[in-house]
């Protein structure tokens, strides 16, 4: 890919995400964010007993950690919509090397 396409690649995932995301979501750190994004969307299925996509590799921990508030009222659907997302923008940093 050119350098132009991944940073249009990356524009567009970033927007996708954070038109979906609650407001605190941060277009300046697209992998910090994406992480934070995918991994509530993840706990907040996981701890109302919902499907966890398999794809998402997802393996709950033992520690009972506060879920953020801002995702509390998002159907689980809308979660895996959401975590879904947020997995296509990891990737994106992942290939531009923008993971940490």
């Amino acid at each position: 890919m050119s350098d132009r396409k991944d940073l249009q690649t990356l524009s567009a995932s970033v927007a996708n995400v954070a038109s979906l995301a609650p407001e605190d979501f941060d277009g300046h750190d697209p992998w910090g964010s994406a992480m934070h994004v995918w991994f509530e969307c993840a706990e907040q299925l996981a701890q109302r007993g919902e499907e966890v996509p398999t794809e998402w590799e997802f393996r709950q921990g033992m520690g009972l950690d506060d879920l953020d508030e801002l995702f509390n009222d998002y159907s689980p659907d809308y979660l895996r919509l959401l975590g879904n997302r947020a997995m296509e923008l990891s990737d994106v940093c992942k290939r531009l090397g923008l993971d940490y």
